[in-house]
């Protein structure tokens, strides 16, 4: 992060076949600055014992963001689940003011991870602020692919059902920054 945030820590933890942090404990991100985006606060709370050992990390998360701000869109605020089995996991997300949810997977593949997604989403014109074309109306799928690493990647395929556009609205010029 260019203009990290605070951490905080809170919970409590135990010793039980190693060390453990106990459900409730949470971790909080104050707003941060990458780049020119505005990251706002997210908060993971554990909602079962999680633990970490030579295979990864197991237990289960609830994570509750405040979303994101670049210069010409906005990501609204977001909640969702996020499970580790050693070096898999998977995560249920969902921005509530857009209906959207996506599901991704993901697992340690040659020292990176890797994984999948899947998600939905009705079609809004908050979808499309920022772009030369406004959307009013319709649903869009996704599946993929995604790795991160040096070069992070995502193949996949985008598709939209009843979409309507408006072509003769002008963009969104000026930046947001709440």
């Amino acid at each position: 992060l260019d203009q990290g945030g605070d951490l905080d820590l809170k919970g409590s933890w135990r010793w039980a076949d190693g060390w453990q942090l106990r459900p409730g404990a949470r971790l909080t991100m104050a707003r941060s600055l990458k780049g020119s985006n505005l990251i706002r606060q997210a908060t993971f709370s554990a909602t079962t014992p999680v633990t970490v050992s030579g295979d990864g990390l197991h237990g289960s998360f609830a994570l509750n963001a405040g979303g994101l701000v670049a210069e010409r869109w906005v990501l609204p605020p977001l909640d969702g689940t996020l499970r580790f089995e050693g070096w898999r996991f998977n995560a249920d997300l969902a921005v509530p003011e857009w209906g959207a949810r996506l599901h991704a997977t993901g697992r340690r593949l040659d020292g990176t991870a890797a994984g999948t997604i899947t998600g939905q989403t009705p079609v809004k014109a908050a979808l499309s602020r920022g772009l030369d074309v406004t959307t009013r109306a319709g649903a869009l799928s996704l599946d993929g692919t995604w790795r991160a690493g040096a070069a992070p990647r995502v193949e996949g395929r985008l598709r939209g059902r009843d979409v309507a556009l408006d072509w003769s609205t002008p963009r969104a010029s000026t930046p947001i920054w709440g």
